[in-house]
């Protein structure tokens, strides 16, 4: 009988014997009449990671499985974000409390790199979100009011449109609809930092 410790007898296997001189993994090789082939180690959900992660001077872009644009990993038996694997890599287990996000400061969903993460409110997620496709005044907050024939600005907060003004171009909308949300968002974000270093406006950082 093998005293415990001893190796698998597969040359190059240093596991553990399990059975029949075997290691667990190989003796499942013998058990399924398969021939014994060398067995990748097993690695961490961390190893597995840092494997997918494409580092760069901004962002660390995710090059592993993707679901709906955003990176996926499985870690103990589930498949978790890997921007929030990230987060709770550097930051601990339980990072982000119940009802929170995170939040990517950097506007892209691909994007790891825990100095670009942040944990918010769901209401703070939605507010840091790139111009959408579908805007036609290339301002956020801004659209063509036909009756009035001015470009009408507006904040939305929590689901509620509030009321800014009217404009006789776009660009005097975006630059109220953006004091209106400097005036009244608790965190600043990415789109209005950007638009701010265009008007000229101080912004503070993030």
């Amino acid at each position: 009988m093998r005293k415990p410790g001893s190796e698998c007898d597969f040359e190059g296997c240093h596991e553990e014997i399990h059975a029949r001189g075997l290691c667990p993994a190989h003796h499942a090789q013998r058990y399924k009449g398969k021939e014994l082939r060398p067995v990748k180690p097993k690695t961490t959900a961390i190893e597995r990671f840092w494997q997918n992660v494409d580092k760069t001077d901004d962002c660390w872009n995710w090059r592993g499985t993707l679901e709906n644009g955003r990176g996926r990993i499985w870690d103990r038996g589930r498949l978790e974000l890997a921007h929030v694997f990230s987060h709770e890599v550097v930051h601990g287990m339980g990072s982000v409390p119940e009802g929170e996000e995170i939040d990517h400061k950097c506007q892209n969903p691909q994007c790891v790199n825990p100095e670009h993460l942040r944990v918010v409110t769901r209401t703070v997620n939605a507010q840091n979100k790139a111009l959408s496709s579908a805007n036609t005044s290339g301002f956020k907050g801004v659209h063509w009011n036909k009756k009035l024939q001015k470009w009408s600005a507006r904040v939305r907060i929590g689901g509620k449109s509030i009321y800014v003004g009217h404009f006789t171009t776009p660009v005097e909308a975006g630059r109220a609809a953006l004091l209106g949300r400097m005036e009244r968002y608790e965190h600043p974000n990415k789109y209005d930092r950007d638009l701010a270093k265009m008007f000229g406006i101080e912004y503070p950082e993030f």
